[in-house]
């Protein structure tokens, strides 16, 4: 009779947990997810938390790549918060109030909300963009009567948040009282 051939075992590598193997594939698809959004513009770090959230992502693995956003410079509430009022007053030309809630709305914090609206509460720049938005709506609104115009006039600075004085103001320049 022939002799049998010693049984090999196949050595297997040791088991993981599935948690622990499921981590890091978990933390870097979090950090790219998020990667993705602030490519297409810039957010605030509640956005991208929330984002994240939505994308079923477990709160420790978003904090983990909110940590590393942040340290890397790419998460920047403070800066966003400059960049996101410079660019609402220069093409929307809006005031300080409009850009302090539009800054809440996106989840800027609000002691930083309000630092970066005090900072666009300059009289004189307020009034100067009053003036431009009263301007172009004077150019299309030629046939209105004047105390129609001057009702709508002051409903549409104070929408666009600027202050009262300001508006008053500007109002009382461009479109005479009765």
């Amino acid at each position: 009779m022939a002799e049998e051939a010693p049984e090999r075992r196949r050595r297997r590598s040791p088991r993981r947990s599935p948690q622990a193997a499921t981590a890091p594939t978990e933390a870097s698809e979090a950090l790219r997810a998020a990667g993705a959004m602030l490519a297409r513009r810039g957010r605030t770090e509640r956005e991208v938390r929330d984002k994240l959230r939505t994308k079923g992502f477990d709160q420790p693995i978003i904090d983990t790549a909110l940590d590393r956003l942040r340290n890397a410079g790419l998460i920047n509430d403070h800066k966003h918060a400059h960049d996101f009022a410079r660019s609402l007053a220069a093409r929307r030309g809006l005031g300080p109030q409009a850009v302090r809630e539009q800054l809440l709305r996106r989840g800027v914090p609000r002691s930083i909300a309000d630092e970066v609206s005090a900072q666009w509460a300059d009289p004189e720049r307020q009034t100067a963009q009053a003036r431009q938005a009263v301007a172009s709506y004077l150019a299309r609104q030629r046939d209105v009567p004047e105390d129609v115009r001057r009702r709508r006039l002051y409903a549409l600075l104070r929408r666009r948040g600027f202050e009262d004085e300001v508006v008053r103001e500007v109002l009382s320049d461009v479109v005479p009282e009765d």
